[in-house]
Formats: C-alpha cells, structure tokens, sequence
C-alpha cells in the first residue's frame, strides 16, 4: 500500500488512514487499494477540508462502494416560523414508513442501474420501521394532508468506534412544488437541531449528488470518505 498512506486507527474489521488531500482519492488510488484479511472497511480523512465533493465523487468507480461521511454539530439559530403549509404530524405506522424507505432505497439505486437491487423482505422491513418508532428520533411533515418528508436519526459507531447519532434514512416528496420544498428543507434542519445532542451524522454514497447536496443544505461537513470492499 501506498508510502503517503498515515495509519490512524484499525479494528477488526476497519482502518482508517490520514492522506493529504481529498482529490488524492482517483479511481486508480482507489483500485489501488490492498485489503488485509478481515478487513471490509477503509475509511479516509484528510489534511485539508473536502470540497466540491459532489463533483469529484461521482466520477468514482461503484465498486467497491464508495460513500461521503456528512457530520453536523448542534448550534443555536433562528428558524423559520411554523406555517400551515408544511405540517410536523405523528409519525406515521411502520406500513407507510415502509413505503417511504423503499421509495427512498429505490431512489438511490435509479443512479446506478447496473448495480443489481438486493431483493426485499418485508417482514424485515416492517421490523426494522417498528423497531425505529420505538427506539429512533423521527420527522415526518405533511403537505395538503399528505406524506412530504420524513427523516429517522439513529445511533451508530463512527470512526473513534463512538456511538453517535445517525441519519439512516430521509425521503422527500418528489412531487413537492420548489416553495413547498424549501419550507419543508426549513423544517427538518429546524427538527435536527432541536433533536439532536451534539452532533450528528450520515453517509451518502458517491454517485447520489442529490442527497450530497440536501446534506450541505442542511448544514452537514464531509468529515471523511468511506470505502466498503463489494
């Protein structure tokens, strides 16, 4: 592996290097990459801050799976008024948070139609929404009495192996008009800064620019990039 590569931590399954630069990470570097045994997760920060990540990312290749760790820090600030437009309203039952996770999982994959769909359980699915109205922090807005967005926060272990808060999933109605959508943008980074701890943090994968950009939005840093051996 590369001389320029600074070991920074590694556990049973991750390492985590230090290099000089974001732009450092090409397909070559990337291809390059040796993975030890047991190890499936190679994780990236960098000496100086990652920009225009949307650019540099999506030419990247998809395999292995290359994705963006996004980090926002709880900070006080003035939000928009609550308007009748855009509602907060309970969360809705594990069958329509379902359908927005798979309309959300079918979202991403549209950018990379080569990449085979892993088929679904909806038992599965099912659990892992009642487990998350049960256990996670959740954000869903109606528009006109129907569903506009939702977002679940989590807890996840970052790169220090930390339990931190975590954004698995967010959906937003495509059908939304551009007004609709910027008080609902308004609202949900209004809902994360109220019901987050300290920090919190996701990650996006290389070839979805749409949610790099909605992350920015909301306020979120690259922190590091994560590279996941297919």
């Amino acid at each position: 592996m590369s001389t320029q590569l600074e070991l920074v931590k590694k556990s049973d399954n991750k390492l985590v290097y230090r290099i000089d630069a974001f732009t450092m990470l090409t397909t070559d570097f990337i291809q390059s990459l040796q993975w030890p045994d047991n190890i499936n997760v190679i994780n990236f920060v960098f000496k100086s801050p990652i920009e225009n990540e949307d650019r540099i990312l999506a030419g990247l290749p998809h395999s292995p799976d290359v994705g963006v760790v996004y980090s926002l820090k709880k900070f006080k600030t003035l939000t928009e008024p609550a308007v009748a437009a855009v509602l907060q309203v309970k969360v809705p039952g594990a069958n329509e948070l379902a359908k927005m996770y798979l309309a959300c999982r079918e979202r991403v994959f549209a950018h990379v139609p080569e990449k085979v769909i892993p088929a679904i359980d909806m038992n599965v699915v099912l659990a892992k929404m009642e487990n998350q109205i049960k256990s996670a922090k959740i954000g869903y807005w109606e528009v006109k009495a129907k569903p506009a967005g939702a977002i679940v926060v989590t807890r996840l272990a970052n790169n220090a192996d930390v339990s931190v808060q975590w954004v698995p999933w967010v959906w937003i109605d495509d059908s939304l008009l551009a007004e609709e959508r910027r008080l609902l943008h308004a609202r949900i980074r209004a809902w994360l800064l109220e019901n987050i701890d300290q920090e919190v943090q996701c990650v996006v994968n290389s070839f979805n620019v749409r949610s790099q950009k909605f992350f920015r939005k909301m306020g979120f840093v690259p922190e590091c990039i994560r590279i996941v051996k297919s």
